[in-house]
């Protein structure tokens, strides 16, 4: 049966999104097997359509709306945020489905299927810009068809349990700090380019974002910074020896938004949106060189050393990534502010380098 779905008349059936219709309704028990293959061919070929074609619009709105319901298959949930599910749909896309009471009935009639601005084409590792919005339903490429690890606790609005705990400390710290330096360099570069991507807000009602600093909320005419939610740290994801960014930026009036702490606060501080790591005496060590990875990696790319949105939370979590012994030792606070003198003053990349390892390396 399957030998005969994966023959030529399926592609021949699905050349057009009337008979992907077709035959997604007509998908029997191997409709898992076929519908990866159908829906690529469909998404392919509306994003190979004019943005002026009306009529490949209002068939991929007829297409997507009948097959809601097997992309949101228990099987194909990926991860969940405040905001949002996501689910595979293939090794090539996956689609983010806002939360709420009528996730199925997730597209109206009323919506029209946009292609985004693709703004952030630059950014290597970002994965979080949909190629498709229709309601609330946004595709966006798959950022891990592998096996990938999810950055903190998978969040679920609740106290993590013991075990979630310990599967962070044994899987996710191990697997971050077994990254190579080069992927967290990438993830430093593409933050320092993400800072020079600028938007002009020109709508005097329209709210930037509750993050803004305070008495900035109006923003006309301001320009707009982007920025990772580095509060959730399910936003990055680990996979292939590589990070990845797959959630939508913030717009902030704040210049320069993102810093070293745009990658210490998923990667080592947050264990879920509203709870910090804690001090685990197994994985310090590699708490610690995962620390001296970001250092070096922000000041390859020269990364702010503060932020705007500091606050007391986020630096007791820096505090909890490991504890000071008797080896001389700078707490991690400490290094930003001697890296901070040290830019102040010139120092040479290779220089302040060498101090990050003199210091993080395991005495």
């Amino acid at each position: 049966m399957i030998n005969e779905i994966r023959t030529p008349n399926l592609t021949k059936c699905a050349t057009t999104l009337d008979k992907s219709i077709r035959t997604v309704e007509k998908i029997t028990e191997h409709r898992s097997v076929t519908l990866s293959d159908i829906m690529d061919n469909a998404i392919n070929e509306y994003l190979s359509a004019s943005s002026m074609n009306i009529l490949a619009k209002i068939r991929f709105h007829k297409f997507l709306n009948k097959s809601i319901g097997y992309i949101m298959k228990p099987e194909n949930f990926l991860n969940s945020g405040k905001e949002s599910k996501v689910y595979k749909i293939s090794d090539n896309y996956v689609a983010r489905i806002k939360r709420g009471k009528y996730e199925n009935n997730a597209i109206h009639c009323y919506d029209i299927a946009q292609n985004p601005n693709r703004k952030f084409n630059s950014l290597s590792i970002y994965y979080g810009e949909p190629v498709v919005k229709l309601g609330n339903i946004e595709i966006l490429r798959n950022a891990t068809p592998n096996q990938f690890t999810t950055c903190g606790i998978v969040w679920k609005g609740k106290y993590p349990t013991k075990e979630a705990i310990n599967k962070y400390h044994e899987e996710f710290i191990p697997t971050c700090a077994a990254v190579p330096q080069e992927g967290y360099d990438e993830f430093a570069k593409c933050l320092k380019k993400l800072n020079g991507i600028r938007h002009r807000n020109l709508n005097p009602l329209n709210k930037i974002n509750e993050h803004m600093p305070e008495n900035s909320h109006n923003g006309f005419g301001k320009k707009i910074s982007y920025t990772l939610d580095v509060i959730n740290p399910n936003n990055v994801l680990i996979s292939d020896n590589s990070f990845k960014l797959v959630d939508s930026f913030f717009k902030v009036s704040s210049k320069n938004p993102n810093s070293v702490y745009t990658m210490l606060e998923p990667l080592l501080i947050r264990l879920t949106p509203d709870k910090c790591a804690e001090f685990d005496a197994k994985t310090a060590p590699l708490k610690k060189n995962i620390f001296r990875k970001i250092l070096i990696a922000s000041e390859k790319a020269e990364l702010p050393l503060s932020s705007p949105f500091l606050d007391d939370t986020t630096q007791f979590g820096l505090e909890q990534i490991y504890r000071i012994n008797n080896n001389g030792s700078k707490s991690p606070l400490m290094c930003l502010e001697a890296l901070d003198t040290m830019r102040k003053e010139s120092v040479p990349l290779k220089e302040r380098i060498a101090f990050i390892n003199k210091e993080l390396l395991e005495k």
